[in-house]
């Protein structure tokens, strides 16, 4: 099984760096993945980046501020009691 060192290790002999692709059999694969020194060719494929979002884009269209259109905020003055 085809596996990228996700971390820095000795194995099969070989002294591995991040990213370095090798060859291990089944069980050492599965040993390995499990404690994320080593992940499959395929699961290392690169990764698309996601566009930023803006904090102010609160509902999602693109556009700065509120979440509905035409709500308005319902003012109630505060008024004294005697």
């Amino acid at each position: 099984m085809k596996l990228i060192a996700t971390k820095a290790m000795l194995f099969g002999g070989r002294d591995l760096k991040v990213g370095d692709e090798f060859e291990a059999n089944d069980r050492d694969a599965r040993v390995l993945k499990a404690i994320r020194k080593a992940k499959d060719v395929a699961e290392s494929a690169p990764e698309i980046p996601k566009q930023p979002r803006d904090p102010l884009d609160h509902d999602g269209d693109g556009k700065k501020g509120g979440s509905v259109k035409g709500a308005k905020y319902k003012r109630r003055d505060m008024q004294v009691e005697d």
